[in-house]
């Protein structure tokens, strides 16, 4: 049997040898690529949606689908993950960004989704890398590892992100702030139709008999001492640690409970001095008719 190498070319630009790589448009085919093709290159029946590859400048390549006239639709179909790099742009020929996607005209949703730093075992993929904030759109979420938190940003100057949301590892959840202590906190004001605090130590035992309800002496002196009322805090403890609204609602539920007793105690003893009376006015009646 023989074999040869052989270049079919009027102009000798492709090279088919037995063993090695192929060149169409050129005769020295990049080593370790079976098939090297210099230019542009159509796949399919022609008149129909075919893929057209090749090079649009001297640092970017296009995949495209496309019949005679227009573009068409492009599909992939995979049975298994690449775990290649490099980033991957759809109506974006400089994505910087593993996925980005834009549209052909300014106004619409754009979306870019970068692979999250993994650093403190969290493995996920999400709009933040956790090292440098996406080039554009107004919003972003995922996990940030610097703050061990899942986040939401919005980039209202379209320069900065604004953090909006935060949730942190150990499930405090962060309204306006990066740093909740707390289930929930929120830097800023809430609005809201309906609140419900759960309280088990309310006041009802100012009502009960073995209850030592303070004198008003008492009262006043703590007031002229301390300043506020007995078991309620100070305007600079409020200032430096808030108030617990189930808490607060218990212990003034309790001084109105209290105020309550003095007052029905006031009426037994106002109605003891009006009875008092008179039986005095009783008596300086006989004496006068006498």
């Amino acid at each position: 049997m023989c074999c040869a190498c052989f270049t079919l070319s009027a102009q000798t630009t492709n090279t088919f040898p037995l063993n090695g790589s192929v060149g169409i448009g050129t005769l020295s085919p990049e080593n370790g690529w079976k098939l090297d093709v210099n230019g542009l290159g159509a796949v399919g029946t022609y008149g129909t949606a075919r893929i057209y590859l090749g090079s649009l400048d001297s640092t970017t390549a296009m995949i495209q689908s496309r019949n005679l006239i227009t573009n068409q639709k492009l599909t992939f179909f995979a049975s298994s993950y690449n775990f290649g790099v490099g980033n991957v742009g759809i109506g974006d020929a400089d994505p910087a960004t593993l996925l980005t996607l834009r549209r052909m005209i300014p106004e619409g949703d754009q979306i870019s989704i970068y692979r999250a730093d993994s650093t403190p075992n969290l493995d996920v993929y999400s709009i933040y890398n956790g090292s440098s904030d996406p080039q554009s759109g107004s919003f972003a979420y995922g996990v940030r590892p610097s703050d061990d938190a899942w986040q939401i940003w919005e980039k209202g100057d379209n320069v900065n992100w604004a953090n909006l949301f935060t949730v942190k590892k150990d499930g405090n959840v962060g309204i306006g702030t990066l740093t909740p202590n707390t289930k929930l906190a929120v830097n800023g004001n809430i609005r809201a139709l309906e609140i419900k605090v759960e309280t088990a130590n309310w006041p009802d035992y100012v009502f009960a008999k073995d209850y030592k309800l303070p004198t008003l002496q008492e009262t006043e002196k703590h007031i002229k001492d301390k300043g506020h009322l007995p078991g309620i805090p100070s305007a600079a403890e409020v200032k430096a640690n808030g108030v617990d609204l189930g808490e607060m609602n218990a212990r003034l539920l309790q001084k109105i409970e209290e105020l309550t007793l003095y007052l029905i105690r006031l009426e037994k003893e106002n109605d003891k001095q009006k009875q008092k009376n008179r039986s005095l006015e009783e008596r300086l009646n006989k004496i006068e008719n006498q």
